[in-house]
C-alpha cells in the first residue's frame, strides 16, 4: 500500500515538474519570437538573472528615486534616438519622440495605441480615472465622434471669449510673485504654474472658481497632484500593489480618486440640472458638450472621463509647457530680448 502510495506521489511530482517546464519552455518561446520581431529597435540594457522575463523593470526601479519615468524616458531617448522600445513581462512598448517619428506612427502607419500604457492611465489600480476620454480611448472609431464633439468647444469664436480669463489669472499670478521678488526667497515655478493652468481650466472650462493660485493647499489640486502621483508610481513599478509596504500609498491614491470623480459628478449633475431647469450658465465648454449631446443619451461616467481628461492632461501639460518655456528664458534671455 505504501509502495503504491510512493508511486502516485512520484508520479503527481513528476506531472507537476513536467507541467511547469514545459509552461516555462512555451513562455521562453513565445518572449523569443515577440522579441525577435521588434529586434531591429534599439533598447536599453537590461540587468538581473531573469531579465528576459523581466526586461526593464529592474531600470525604472533603480532610477524611481532619481529622475524618475519621465527623466527615464528622456534618458532612453538622448541615449537611444527617436525610436526605442521596453519591455516588462513579455509586454513590449515602442516609444517615439520628435515630429517626424510621432507623424509616421500616429498618421502615416497608423498604429495601435499600447494597451498597456494607456490602461495605466485609464483604469490605474483597477479604479477609474482618465476612462475612455480623449487621452485613453485606443479605439479609433469611438474616439472619432469624442473628438468631434469637442471641436464645438474649440472654434476660434469662442476661445476668443476666454481672453479675460486668461489675463486676469496672469494677473493674480505675477501679482503672487511679484511679492515674493525680494532676491533672497527662492520660488519653485512649476507648482506655481500647475495652479495657475488649473484655476483657468477650472473657469474657461467649467464655470467655476478654484483660485488655487492664492492657496497654499487647494483640495482640488491636491486630489489632481495625488492622482498624478499614483499614476507615475504605477508606471514605474507595475507590480506596486503586490507589495505591502505600499497598500497604504495605493489606498490614498484610489480615495482621492473616487473623491476626484466624485467631485467631478456633482458638478456635473449639477449643470445637467440647471441647463434642464432652464437656468443661467455660463458659456463654457462643459455647456457646449453638454448642448452637443442633445438627442442623445449618454453614459454620465464618459462624460466625467473627458471631464477628468481635461484637468489631468490639459492642467498638466500646460504647466510643463510654460515651465520650460520660463526655463529656456532664463538660460538664453538675450535670444528673447
Amino acid at each position: 500500500m505504501n509502495i503504491i502510495k510512493s508511486i502516485g506521489l512520484y508520479e503527481i511530482a513528476v506531472l507537476l515538474l513536467g507541467t511547469s517546464s514545459s509552461f516555462l519552455i512555451y513562455l521562453t518561446l513565445k518572449q523569443y519570437l515577440k522579441l525577435r520581431r521588434y529586434r531591429h529597435i534599439p533598447h536599453p540594457k537590461t540587468f538581473g538573472l531573469f531579465r528576459f522575463f523581466t526586461g526593464n523593470l529592474h531600470e525604472l526601479q533603480a532610477y524611481k528615486n532619481d529622475i524618475g519615468f519621465s527623466g527615464l524616458i528622456l534618458k532612453w531617448f538622448n541615449d537611444l534616438g527617436p525610436v526605442f522600445k521596453v519591455y516588462f513581462f513579455g509586454e513590449i512598448i515602442v516609444s517615439v519622440n520628435g515630429p517626424e517619428a510621432v507623424k509616421k506612427v500616429t498618421i502615416d502607419l497608423d498604429l495601435h495605441k499600447n494597451d498597456l500604457t494607456y490602461n495605466m492611465l485609464a483604469f490605474p489600480f483597477n479604479e477609474r480615472a482618465l476612462g475612455t476620454g480623449l487621452v485613453t480611448e485606443i479605439d479609433k472609431e469611438k474616439w472619432k465622434p469624442s473628438r468631434a464633439l469637442f471641436n464645438h468647444a474649440f472654434q476660434r469664436n469662442i476661445l476668443k471669449t476666454f481672453f479675460d480669463e486668461f489675463n486676469e489669472k496672469s494677473n493674480l499670478l505675477m501679482e503672487k510673485l511679484r511679492g515674493k521678488a525680494d532676491g533672497k526667497t527662492l520660488v519653485t515655478l512649476f507648482p506655481e504654474l500647475n495652479k495657475f493652468a488649473l484655476d483657468i481650466i477650472s473657469s474657461v472650462a467649467f464655470g467655476f472658481n478654484n483660485d488655487s493660485i492664492n492657496q497654499s493647499e487647494n483640495y482640488l489640486n491636491k486630489l489632481i497632484i495625488n492622482l498624478l502621483q499614483g499614476i507615475n508610481e504605477l508606471l514605474i513599478d507595475p507590480l506596486i500593489q503586490l507589495k505591502p509596504n505600499k497598500f497604504k500609498m495605493v489606498n490614498e491614491f484610489k480615495k482621492s480618486l473616487r473623491e476626484l470623480r466624485e467631485f467631478s459628478r456633482e458638478h456635473i449633475n449639477q449643470r445637467i440640472q440647471d441647463l434642464e431647469n432652464k437656468e443661467h450658465v455660463p458659456n463654457d465648454i462643459l455647456t457646449i458638450i453638454i448642448k452637443n449631446y442633445a438627442g442623445d443619451t449618454f453614459d454620465l461616467d464618459d462624460l466625467i472621463d473627458q471631464f477628468l481628461t481635461f484637468f489631468i492632461a490639459g492642467q498638466e501639460t500646460t504647466a510643463n509647457s510654460l515651465a520650460f518655456a520660463i526655463l529656456e528664458l532664463g538660460r538664453n534671455p538675450e535670444a528673447f530680448s
